[in-house]
């Protein structure tokens, strides 16, 4: 983690909390956030203007908007019988099904519904902390933002959208997941990872333009949910998927290409931000984790991690204030 300037006066700046993707390892995330609420009396929230995530970092985001216990949330990903991961596909439904997805989405569905279901993208109304999510259209190739900032990068009708299809649309992982369909265009739109696992650097370059501030007034502080091995693609890999699609092997390629995305994304935020106003909370190491599955040593190298970074968090969190203290 890199190294913050201690100042004495708070200055107000423009604050993005930024959550990456990664499955169920978004409790690297839920983890660390709900610990710091615990162990400091604050709420993570009241220190940000804007709040960004994708696919998992999306899940986790809406969570904090809506005021949900994290810890609740963070059970949920620390349960090693995941329901959002619980049921697979039979060998029928994985061929018939776009992507061949390996799971059912239905548990993850209702999770979502019960959560965030009638709620529209237009709740930053009665809230005073903006949101953006991101995924991505499939069959035109386009991104795609859904957020409650006055951008014209975020088109009107994904306004209209409950926060759970949002959300649901942002982590619709391929080969874990199906994709989700527009009503509209009858596009096929899958995982923001695609683009942008480490939202962090389209979020300050969204804000910059939408509030016309410079980027030296925007603060970021970035949660990765750690680095993933690259697994290494033989052709005995490629006869093993031919033989048994289920057993799906391309879940691996893309947990791959999402390290590649946040890798990219993480060293180009480094160079376009102020040099003390980004902190990004993600092991160095690559860890060897799956996106679907979470076991004990993960827990506890997030929690030990947790432990040692803390107060680096913490003072990082209170060094400034957020722009929407001022009005």
């Amino acid at each position: 983690m890199a190294k913050k300037q201690q100042t004495n006066t708070k200055q107000k700046k423009y604050r993005i909390l930024s959550i990456d993707g990664g499955g169920i390892r978004g409790f690297f995330v839920t983890h660390a956030l709900a610990q710091l609420e615990k162990d400091y009396g604050i709420r993570i929230l009241d220190y940000f203007d804007l709040v960004v995530g994708t696919s998992t970092g999306s899940i986790i985001s809406s969570w904090l908007l809506e005021d949900h216990d994290l810890e609740e949330l963070n059970e949920l990903y620390k349960d090693l019988d995941s329901p959002m991961f619980k049921i697979k596909h039979s060998f029928k439904e994985t061929l018939d099904t776009e992507f061949h997805p390996k799971y059912d989405s239905k548990p993850l569905e209702d999770i979502l519904k019960k959560f965030l279901d009638e709620l529209q993208i237009d709740f930053n109304k009665r809230i005073d902390t903006d949101w953006l999510v991101f995924a991505t259209n499939f069959s035109e190739g386009k991104p795609i933002i859904f957020g409650s900032l006055d951008s014209p990068l975020i088109e009107d009708r994904y306004k209209k959208l409950r926060m759970s299809e949002i959300v649901r649309a942002s982590s619709a992982a391929p080969f874990y997941f199906s994709p989700i369909k527009d009503k509209a265009s009858d596009s096929l739109i899958i995982d923001g990872g695609l683009w942008a696992n480490n939202p962090s650097l389209p979020a300050v370059l969204i804000a910059a333009k939408t509030k016309n501030i410079s980027i030296s007034d925007i603060e970021v502080l970035s949660f990765g949910t750690t680095n993933v091995h690259t697994k290494e693609f033989t052709a005995s890999v490629g006869k093993d998927i031919m033989r048994n699609p289920t057993n799906n092997a391309f879940t691996e390629l893309f947990a791959s290409s999402l390290n590649t995305v946040q890798v990219f994304f993480t060293d180009w935020i480094s160079k376009v931000m102020e040099e003390n106003s980004v902190l990004r909370y993600s092991p160095d190491i690559p860890i060897s984790m799956k996106l679907d599955q979470i076991n004990e040593e993960f827990i506890n190298f997030s929690t030990n991690f947790y432990e040692l970074n803390k107060k680096e968090l913490i003072d990082f969190i209170r060094q400034s204030e957020p722009f929407k203290n001022t009005k």
